[in-house]
């Protein structure tokens, strides 16, 4: 038992009251020691202290960050910022849907044989073409292009086999059914 102990209480017990008035009498006894009331919540030990102490310290700097945080945004109208972020969602949304518009319009050009599809696209009313949900094209007639402008598009070459007899004059021309055999046959055609 330490030594100021023994000099409070002697050799007899004591009730808080005769502790608290020989305490209190005895001024090297006080040296380092505190005295508490337990019961009304008047000591904390020191790592309960210490972690409230911790605490106390980090939710001082989260506030701290948070001020100087709000303190960036001052003079910030939070409706025009809403306002300008549905716009350009709106303009993405918008872009992106023209882009798949485009994309699918190029895919059907080109599975049906476009040459050129930049040449091909120019004379379609892209203001018409809808992209359905299914990702198919409403609004394009490729086969009305490929009629009014046949060039921009390959044309499907058949050869005629022929059952091996010989026969009319043109049957086993390698020409019959290309675009330069058309345009000729175009141009006698005129000629004549």
């Amino acid at each position: 038992m330490p030594e100021f102990l023994k000099k409070l209480f002697g050799d007899k017990a004591m009730t808080y009251d005769e502790f608290k008035k020989a305490y209190d009498a005895q001024e090297s006894a006080k040296d380092g020691v505190k005295l508490a009331n337990l019961t009304d919540g008047g000591y904390v030990s020191q790592q309960k202290f210490r972690d409230k102490e911790t605490e106390l310290k980090t939710a001082t700097d989260t506030l701290t960050g948070l001020q100087e945080t709000v303190k960036k945004f001052d003079g910030v109208d939070v409706e025009k910022l809403k306002k300008d972020t549905a716009d350009a969602q709106k303009k993405f949304d918008a872009d992106l849907a023209t882009v798949r518009r485009d994309s699918a319009v190029d895919l059907m050009l080109v599975q049906a044989g476009a040459r050129n599809v930049k040449a091909a696209k120019a004379l379609i009313d892209m203001s018409k073409v809808k992209l359905k949900d299914d990702g198919s094209v409403e609004g394009v007639d490729v086969e009305g292009l490929k009629k009014s402008d046949p060039y921009l598009f390959t044309i499907e070459q058949t050869k005629d086999e022929g059952d091996g007899h010989a026969g009319a004059a043109g049957a086993g021309d390698d020409k019959a059914g290309t675009l330069e055999s058309e345009i000729m046959a175009a141009l006698q055609g005129s000629s004549t």
